[in-house]
């Protein structure tokens, strides 16, 4: 016995389940412009000090009470963790200037991790565990 039209609910399962895979893969991808915005948050170890991050397209300030830089970056999200690099345009520490900062970062919806490496060196860091001799750690919230 045939089912009418059970040929083309068959075709519309796949289409739609095709879609929903190709809608994921595209979902996987972070090209940076999903950091685009101003994130808050503290740096692990010093959580009594305050930070905002604002990231462009292609440049960014990080602010705290106590430091102040400004910088363009570039990303590799092929690799996992996401990579970014930021070269300081502006530091409160003038050695810095003109330095790239290897970091990781970690998103997770409106939660963003960074891990920054000593800018100027190509030690970037492999995980979210702040060691201040080698790299720092800050948790963020989209604001």
């Amino acid at each position: 016995m045939r089912i009418p039209g059970a040929k083309i609910v068959a075709v519309l399962a796949i289409a739609l389940f095709a879609i929903s895979c190709a809608d994921d893969d595209d979902a996987a991808v972070d090209d940076g412009a999903s950091l685009v915005g101003v994130w808050t948050g503290t740096e692990i170890g010093n959580e009594t000090e305050s930070w905002t991050f604002t990231f462009d397209a292609s440049d960014g300030t990080a602010v705290s009470e106590t430091e102040d830089y400004a910088f363009t970056y570039t990303t590799n999200p092929d690799e996992d963790p996401n990579q970014i690099d930021m070269t300081f345009t502006e530091s409160w520490f003038p050695p810095y200037r003109g330095e790239t900062a290897p970091l990781i970062y970690l998103l997770d919806g409106d939660a963003l991790t960074l891990s920054s490496g000593e800018p100027g060196t190509d030690n970037r860091p492999t995980d979210f565990v702040n060691s201040y001799s080698a790299n720092r750690v800050w948790e963020l919230t989209r604001q």
